[in-house]
């Protein structure tokens, strides 16, 4: 620990870098900044205790880290998301994640042994809700798993569940039961390290793969991003049309063709057509006769659909649930402890974009709640008026 100086721990972050661009979940400068946090305060211990005689993390800077704006889906897209995911074998999942923010490892790592029909809301005639116990996550790191605690302290929570989720869930549950006797006695969880690495032997778990094994949390991700690519779709394009061509040939179809549709590139609107007939083609691929000459060029990849999703990441999807309910006037406090962070101020910061809204309701409720000698004070600032200050920027 006496030799250890500020170049070492420089050129260990930078390898962290390095190895950042072969992994396909990288390490981000948000949790580089938490790990010299760490170690610092570490040898600020070390530096009192007289084992170091200063403390080297101190002259390491770190490159600044703006954490990006999270862009959460609209409820539209999250509602379209959740039409398309109905009929799949986890839909119930995805409605946890959707609507109540739990995280991938979260759901992955979910027991029904942490699931509870909430006995204030037996009586409810909407119908029971439920209440769902966090307790683990499975988490995943340079392709190995492990079974941790949850993210954070105050991700051991508890989580109100509406009762169409609990619905999904006990559907889920029944399939789930019927799967597990057919494998019979090969039905197994599987078994994952602890953080101290001790073999955790898994069972109870609320989702898994047909066979019974954990699902790996980089498999949700990416069976999210088929999902939500379907949503809306009707075929991609396999063949080039020039402008004037009354006909598209594409792939596999999987909508009934005939109507009004859009046609998507890198799934931006590029122009909107309408199919009047189709006819299945050599290389099972479908052939659409469009009412009219196409007023731009088609390449193989453009998509055909309604309202398709933007490319989205995960996280976003957790998010939207946190939006949508900020959004519908619900407390930050609230929103927090059902997300899991760690405290609202954290919540605060990361949704901070989308508390406006609410800061302007606030504001104006304040404005009301004041009884004013003037009640034809102007709300607004005409242009041109000198009530502005010279040099300053209006924008009322």
């Amino acid at each position: 620990m006496t030799g250890l100086r500020a170049h070492h721990i420089s050129k260990a972050y930078q390898r962290i870098e390095e190895v950042n661009r072969e992994k396909t979940r990288p390490t981000g400068p948000g949790t580089i900044a938490l790990v010299h946090a760490t170690l610092r305060n570490a040898l600020n211990d070390a530096r009192d205790q007289r084992m170091i005689s200063f403390n080297p993390a101190a002259g390491v800077e770190l490159p600044e880290y703006t954490r990006p704006e999270v862009e959460p889906w609209e409820a539209h897209e999250v509602g379209a998301f959740l039409d398309e995911a109905a009929t799949d074998r986890l839909a119930a999942m995805w409605e946890l994640i959707a609507l109540h923010g739990l995280r991938r490892g979260e759901a992955c790592g979910a027991t029904w042994e942490g699931m509870v029909v909430d006995p204030a809301t037996v009586d409810d005639p909407d119908g029971p809700a439920g209440l769902l116990t966090i307790t683990q996550q499975i988490t995943e790191n340079s392709g190995q798993h492990g079974v941790w605690p949850p993210k954070t302290r105050s991700g051991k929570r508890k989580v109100d569940v509406d009762a169409t989720t609990l619905g999904s869930l006990l559907a889920h549950r029944v399939t789930q039961e019927q799967e597990r006797e057919q494998i019979g006695a090969g039905w197994d969880n599987g078994t994952l390290p602890d953080q101290a690495g001790r073999p955790v032997r898994l069972s109870g778990l609320m989702f898994t793969r047909p066979e019974g094994l954990y699902l790996p949390p980089e498999w949700v991700s990416a069976r999210i991003q088929q999902i939500a690519r379907t949503a809306g779709l009707m075929g991609t394009v396999r063949l080039p049309a020039a402008v004037n061509d009354r006909a598209l040939v594409i792939g596999v179809r999987s909508r009934e063709p005939v109507g009004v549709w859009t046609v998507y590139r890198d799934r931006e609107p590029l122009v909107q057509v309408e199919v009047t007939a189709a006819e299945r083609i050599q290389g099972n691929r479908t052939r659409l006769a469009l009412s009219g000459p196409l007023p731009v060029a088609v390449e193989p990849g453009d998509e055909i659909g309604r309202a398709l999703l933007s490319r989205r990441r995960l996280h976003d999807l957790r998010h939207s649930s946190a939006s949508i309910q900020l959004a519908g006037g619900i407390d930050l406090a609230i929103v927090s402890k059902r997300l899991g962070h760690s405290s609202p101020a954290i919540t605060g910061s990361i949704y901070a974009h989308l508390l406006r809204p609410a800061g302007q309701r606030a504001a104006r409720t304040v404005a009301a709640a004041i009884p004013r000698r003037r009640p034809d004070v102007p709300t607004t600032c005409p242009r041109g008026s000198s009530g502005a200050p010279s040099g300053s920027s209006q924008t009322f």
